[in-house]
Order: C-alpha cells, then structure tokens, then sequence
C-alpha cells in the first residue's frame, strides 16, 4: 500500500489521510494542510488500538494530527512504519510502500513503545 493513495486509503486501510493538523506549539500561528513538514514523532493512542496520533514539525511550529486504521493489526504495521521513518519529510514517507500484510504471526509486528513522555524537540 502507498501512503498516499487517498482512496484506496480512506476507503480500505486508513482514513484521515492527508491528515488534518492541529497546531500544538509554535511562535506563529500558520495552518498546516497536506503531506508537509517533517515526521517528529508517532504515539499509539491508549484509548483507540485502531488510531495513531503523529506528530510533525514545519516552519518551527508542531502540529499533531490521527490516523485512523481499519483494525488494531494494521495500525501496528504503520506504527512500526512511521517509526522507522521519523526524522523524514512527510512529502518523501508519503511516496513509499507499506507491507500490510503481516504473516499469520504476529511475533513479526515489532512492539511499540506508547511511552507518551518524550518531548517534542526543535529542529
């Protein structure tokens, strides 16, 4: 799956792709709308096993948005994703594939900190 097919996204896997921003610390007050910025940080939710809240840096302002999955398994695959690509472009992670099919065990879905303790640091 390609992160960024709308469609097929919001319809089968994902929804709430592109993301809808919430601007969560900064000097200037500036929407932020699409596949910008860099990718800071990923937080499962401990509410929902099925929604991922991500964390992204633009013109040295954080917003925060959720991505919804279709199930608990798959939000695992994109968390562990999304993890392995913090630190990029969200235009670039957006361009990649995600493996969506984990084999029958799920030994293979590496574990997931939801530590929420980790600050939101300045690049």
């Amino acid at each position: 799956m390609k992160t960024r097919n709308p469609k097929r996204l919001r319809f089968k896997q994902l929804t709430e792709v592109p993301p809808v921003w919430k601007q969560i610390d900064g000097m200037t007050r500036e929407p932020a709308v699409g596949a910008i910025g860099v990718l800071e940080s990923v937080h499962p939710s401990r509410v929902n096993p099925c929604a991922t809240h991500i964390v992204m840096i633009h013109n040295d302002n954080a917003y925060i948005a959720t991505i919804q999955s279709q199930d608990s398994i798959l939000n695992e695959v994109v968390i562990h994703f999304l993890i392995q690509h913090r630190g990029r472009p969200l235009s670039k992670i957006g361009e990649l594939s995600v493996r969506t099919t984990p084999s029958s065990t799920r030994s293979d879905i590496p574990a997931v900190s939801t530590s929420r303790s980790a600050p939101v640091s300045r690049r």
